[in-house]
């Protein structure tokens, strides 16, 4: 929405300068300005280091549909926690056709295994809207049922919300107890994954 307000403010500015000699410089600067603001993750909302974790609310992927048992960001992390909060939480976004994502898995389940004591949370938002796309995932999923936060997205809001309009997986988000993320990778990069390894240990350190 405010991508549209933002484009169709450009053009009634231009309309109202283009009675004036500098129509051309002036539509020429908008027209410039138009697929800079596009490109900034800022104009799609897209979630960074240091920003507060939005929350949102994802339905469970192995529970009972009849149960509709959702899961929040606010239940792990953040002012409004509660007082079991966990000192990180780890967010991935993951999908089906995502091959990356399943070579990542692994390591996910190897971080909850060895910070997991310690106040530490993984969460797997599966991105898949279809239903066989959902049922793959899931399948793909399995081994981490019951081990981590495993959730299928209701609306593409959350997804767009921390990855922006593309979908560049596998994500993650680490969020610290207050809610803020301190750190985000993408893409399965062995260093980058070693530094979130590091910033969840100094998270989960006993103070």
């Amino acid at each position: 929405m405010r991508v549209q307000a933002f484009v169709f403010l450009l053009f009634m500015l231009f309309f109202i300068e283009a009675q004036e000699e500098r129509m051309m410089r002036v539509f020429v600067l908008y027209m410039l300005a138009i697929p800079v603001f596009l490109q900034s993750p800022a104009a799609f909302g897209q979630l960074k280091k240091g920003d507060l974790a939005a929350d949102y609310g994802q339905l469970d992927l192995y529970a009972d549909p009849a149960r509709e048992l959702v899961h929040w960001v606010s239940d792990f992390v953040g002012p409004e926690a509660a007082e079991e909060a966990q000192k990180a939480l780890l967010i991935s976004f993951c999908a089906s056709y995502c091959v990356p994502c399943w070579k990542e898995l692994p390591i996910l389940l190897a971080f909850k295994e060895k910070f997991g004591a310690r106040g530490f949370e993984v969460w797997s938002v599966l991105v898949d809207e279809d239903q066989e796309g959902r049922a793959e995932g899931k399948k793909k999923l399995e081994p981490a049922n019951g081990k981590i936060v495993c959730t299928r997205i209701g609306a593409r809001n959350m997804p767009d919300k921390y990855m922006g309009p593309k979908w560049e997986m596998p994500a993650l988000f680490l969020i610290d107890s207050k809610g803020v993320i301190v750190a985000t990778a993408s893409g399965l990069e062995t260093e980058a994954l070693r530094t979130m390894e590091q910033a969840i240990a100094d998270l989960v350190r006993e103070k």
